[in-house]
């Protein structure tokens, strides 16, 4: 079992977080299962057994490359014995500027990228036999995308920045101040480009914040997490974290986790 973590050139950083590879091609692999928590980073996605897709969600395969859209439950994939895996993850505001997806018609869906790239993308993927030209096709394929549709939402991006340094719903308030709009024209915005509402965004950036927490030993107690993080209470901490990850927190802390993506996927 091979997983890399692939940093991108400079002309893709600032809409691509990283490339990665999971490939799972020992004769002696077995099985995997792959716990998939809510997540604010979308995701392009190639992978396959034999030209056919290694990966089902409830006894239902998912197309061979497909967007992992942003996520606001947790999910369980189950991977065939072998397999290869090419991803890249982007930043929030990247796929509605690159592909012209309205990004809330991805929330909680696994679409094939079929509907929104030539068919020739997958054809060369399957026929590419390394990772790292893989990847060059993959960024190429974008970054060529970009230079044709580059515009972004300028109030959307921008708050991001803002949104990922706060814990507290009142920077909502401070946003539409500060850009001079209403809620509700913040929340269509973030909705189109981003995928979440604000407040989404916000309670799972939280969320992210505490996995990463757990994962560092960056506390002595549970408690202390909630407290910095501005939750209101323990009780209202573990809510969300079991909302947004199927685990209590505690839980969550006695896990093996053998693989992680992101703080928001492991291997159990």
């Amino acid at each position: 079992m091979e997983h890399q973590i692939i940093l991108p050139p400079n002309h893709l950083k600032r809409w691509v977080r990283f490339f990665w590879t999971f490939d799972n091609v020992d004769k002696f692999s077995c099985a995997l299962t792959l716990k998939t928590f809510a997540c604010r980073f979308p995701r392009l996605v190639f992978q396959h057994n034999n030209g056919h897709s290694a990966v089902n969600i409830d006894g239902n395969k998912i197309p061979v490359s497909f967007f992992s859209g942003l996520h606001s439950k947790p999910n369980t994939l189950t991977f065939s014995a072998n397999f290869s895996l090419t991803g890249i993850s982007f930043y929030p505001h990247a796929v509605k500027t690159i592909f012209g997806i309205d990004c809330h018609e991805l929330t909680d869906e696994f679409p094939s990228i079929q509907s929104f790239a030539p068919k020739w993308l997958e054809e060369r993927l399957l026929n590419t036999p390394t990772q790292s030209d893989r990847i060059k096709v993959v960024g190429d394929f974008v970054y060529d995308l970009i230079l044709r549709n580059g515009k972004e939402d300028l109030i959307a991006a921008s708050s991001l920045s803002i949104l990922n340094n706060a814990n507290n719903e009142n920077v909502i308030h401070y946003l539409t101040k500060h850009y001079g709009i209403s809620e509700k024209q913040l929340e269509r915005r973030f909705k189109l480009h981003i995928g979440f509402n604000p407040k989404q965004y916000l309670r799972i950036t939280r969320f992210e914040k505490a996995i990463e927490r757990i994962n560092t030993n960056g506390f002595q107690n549970l408690s202390d997490i909630a407290y910095d993080l501005n939750y209101y209470d323990q009780t209202h901490f573990i809510k969300d974290f079991k909302e947004y990850s199927g685990f209590t927190p505690l839980a969550f802390f006695k896990q093996n986790k053998s693989f992680e993506e992101t703080s928001s996927m492991f291997i159990k």
